[in-house]
C-alpha cells in the first residue's frame, strides 16, 4: 500500500510564513512613510525658497526688505500691525488678495478680517505639520477663523519685533544682534554686514492649538507656550541668556499655557521667530503676552532632526538641532561681525 503524500503546509510552516510576510510589510510601510516625509520635507523647503525669493523681489523693487510691523495707528485708531507676508503678496502671485487688503485699517477691521480669515497662500503651509491645513479661531476674538501658517521671519537674537533704537538706549550693542526684519522700517541689504549667505531670514514654526500644552513623543514641548506677565522687560530683549532663563523650567501645568504663534498669517505679532535658542530647543518658548511682546520663539518643525532655514541670499539649508548655539546666534544677527569660519573649525 502506498504511503499518503502530504499536500499543503503544516500549521507551523503557515505561521512562520505569515510572520515573515508581516515583517516585510511593516518594513515596507516604514519605507513608504519615510519616503512620504522626504517629499513633504522637500515641499517645505521649496515653499521657504519661494518665500525668500518673493522677499528679495520686494527688496529689488523697494530697495528695502519688508518691515515686520507698524508703530502708527490706522484710520480707525487701532495699530495696523501687518505681517511681512502681507507685504509680499504681489510677489507670491497673490495680487488679488493684496489689492483687496486695506492697509490703512487694522487687520481685524470688518473690512479686512473676513478677507484675511478666509484666504491664505499655500506657500505659507508646510505639509509635514499635521495642523498645516487648520482653519483656527482667532486667539483674541477680534476676527473670524484664520488660516494657520508655518513660516516666520527672523528678528535675530533680540527677544522680539522691537524698535532697535529703543533697545539700544538700554544696550548700545543691541542693534547688532538684530535680524533682517524690524518693526519701524525695512532693512536695506547694505545693513546686512555679515553677508547675505550667512544671515538667516525665514525659518519653520509649528502650529499650536491653544487647547493644551503640546508635547512631542520625546517630551519636547513645541507649539503652544505660556505667557508670563511681568517677567520680560525691554532690557531683556537684548540679553538672550536672560530670556532663555525666563523660559526654563516652566511646568506644563502653568495656568497661562495657552498661547501659540502661527495662527494669524496676516498679523505681525504671529509671524516672527528668534535665535535665542537652537531649533527645536528642549526649552519651551514663552512670551510676556503683550502685543509684539518679548520672549523666546525658536525655529521648530516636525522633521525631528532640525528645521529648514532660508537665508538672505535665497538658499535654503536644513539646520540640525545640534548646531552650536554660538553659531546659531551668529547666523541670526545681520551685522554681528562674528567670524563663523573660526567657530565652525573649532
Amino acid at each position: 500500500m502506498r504511503g499518503s503524500r502530504r499536500c499543503g503546509f503544516s500549521l507551523i510552516e503557515l505561521c512562520v510564513a505569515l510572520s515573515v510576510a508581516s515583517v516585510l510589510v511593516s518594513l515596507l510601510l516604514v519605507a513608504v512613510q519615510a519616503a512620504r516625509e522626504r517629499v513633504r520635507q522637500a515641499q517645505c523647503a521649496s515653499n521657504l525658497r519661494q518665500l525668500s525669493l518673493s522677499t528679495l523681489n520686494f527688496e529689488a523693487l523697494h530697495k528695502r526688505l519688508p518691515k515686520g510691523g507698524e508703530t502708527g495707528l490706522g484710520d480707525d485708531g487701532i495699530a495696523a500691525h501687518y505681517s511681512v507676508w502681507t507685504r509680499i503678496l504681489h510677489h507670491m502671485e497673490e495680487g488679488s488678495l493684496a489689492s483687496s487688503l486695506r492697509f490703512n485699517l487694522n487687520p481685524f477691521h470688518p473690512l479686512n478680517s473676513t478677507l484675511v480669515g478666509t484666504n491664505a497662500s499655500p506657500l505659507l503651509r508646510c505639509p509635514s505639520d499635521p495642523f498645516s491645513d487648520s482653519h483656527l479661531l482667532s486667539p483674541i476674538g477680534l476676527s473670524p477663523a484664520s488660516w494657520s501658517f508655518n513660516y516666520a521671519g527672523s528678528v535675530g537674537v533680540l527677544g522680539g519685533l522691537v524698535d532697535e533704537g529703543g533697545v539700544s538706549s538700554f544696550s548700545p550693542d543691541a542693534a547688532r544682534f538684530a535680524g533682517v526684519f524690524r518693526q519701524i522700517d525695512g532693512v536695506r541689504t547694505s545693513e546686512i554686514g555679515d553677508g547675505m549667505s550667512s544671515t538667516a531670514m525665514i525659518s519653520e514654526r509649528m502650529i499650536g492649538t491653544r487647547d493644551n500644552p503640546q508635547f512631542r513623543g520625546d517630551g519636547i514641548p513645541f507649539a503652544d507656550f505660556p505667557r508670563l506677565p511681568n517677567q520680560f522687560f525691554i532690557l531683556d530683549a537684548a540679553s538672550p541668556n536672560r530670556l532663555s532663563l525666563n523660559c526654563s523650567g516652566i511646568p506644563p501645568t502653568h495656568p497661562t499655557w495657552s498661547r501659540s504663534h502661527n495662527r494669524m498669517w496676516y498679523s505681525a505679532e504671529y509671524s516672527y521667530y528668534n535665535h535665542v535658542l537652537p531649533p527645536n530647543s528642549i526649552v519651551s518658548d514663552c512670551s510676556d503676552g503683550l502685543f509684539l511682546g518679548i520672549g523666546v520663539l525658536s525655529a521648530r518643525s516636525y522633521h525631528g532632526f532640525g528645521s529648514n532655514v532660508a537665508f538672505a541670499d535665497g538658499h535654503v539649508s536644513m539646520i540640525p538641532n545640534s548646531i552650536d548655539l554660538v553659531v546659531w546666534r551668529a547666523l541670526g544677527s545681520r551685522s554681528g561681525h562674528e567670524i563663523l569660519a573660526s567657530v565652525l573649525d573649532e
